[in-house]
């Protein structure tokens, strides 16, 4: 078991079960926990869906983009400042954002497109 994910777990006091191990296309593991996708999004499988502590899974955007968007979901206090972010990023987080249903990131995306 990675370092990453008993950090998280300690961290929030959450099972292992709980928590997803997100690889970005260019090799960069995301840990999140699966209860806090659940809730931020409707493009991941809900929380209760089993899998082996430490499984990961591939997702096909850089990490550049997951770290963006992975900032709206969970019980953090700030977001990304979106206009301090090149165009064409927001244009890959918008993807993403819709792509897994990040509500957060949806909105506020839309709301620095106009």
């Amino acid at each position: 078991m990675s370092i990453a994910i008993s950090r998280l777990a300690e961290t929030k006091q959450i099972p292992y079960y709980r928590i997803a191990v997100l690889q970005s296309f260019d090799n960069v593991m995301f840990v999140v926990d699966k209860e806090d996708l659940e809730v931020a999004t409707s493009g991941f499988p809900p929380a209760t869906t089993p899998s082996n502590v430490g499984e990961v899974s591939p997702l096909p955007e850089r990490s550049n983009v997951l770290n963006i968007l992975f900032q709206y979901v969970g019980t953090q206090s700030h977001q990304p400042v979106l206009n301090q972010i090149e165009f064409a990023l927001i244009l890959k987080v918008a993807e993403a954002a819709e792509k897994y249903k990040v509500h957060k990131a949806i909105v506020a995306v839309q709301f620095q497109l106009r």
